[in-house]
């Protein structure tokens, strides 16, 4: 009977590693300006509140390019940047895929004055 308890632990505990899922969908792309086309420095990428447990963000570097890991799951991510309006983008579509490189175009915010 011993026997039959550590052999449906064993399978228990191989159906749930193989259930949890690791942050192995590499996100990245380019933030630029919607009117000029330029790069944006400083934009933050986030997950917003999807993947608390992750620090899944990244900021714009110079030439408007970031990166960073997420889970593989179709989820929202976001893009910030003062005074521009805030821009909602679809990560995750592909489950065969382990990379999602977007481009991303920021509107300026004309209520910000």
């Amino acid at each position: 009977m011993k026997r039959a308890y550590i052999v449906l632990a064993a399978i228990c505990a191989v159906f749930l590693a193989s259930c949890a899922t690791a942050p192995d969908l590499r996100v990245s792309g380019v933030v630029r300006d919607a009117a000029s086309r330029e790069p944006l420095a400083g934009a933050r990428i986030h997950e917003g509140r999807y993947a608390t447990d992750l620090a899944a963000e990244a900021t714009s570097d110079i030439a408007g390019a970031f990166a960073y890991y997420t889970y593989p799951e179709e989820h929202s991510i976001y893009v910030e940047k003062d005074g521009y309006l805030t821009v909602k983008a679809l990560v995750g579509l592909d489950p065969a895929s382990r990379e999602d490189e977007l481009s991303i175009e920021m509107r300026k915010d004309v209520s910000v004055k």
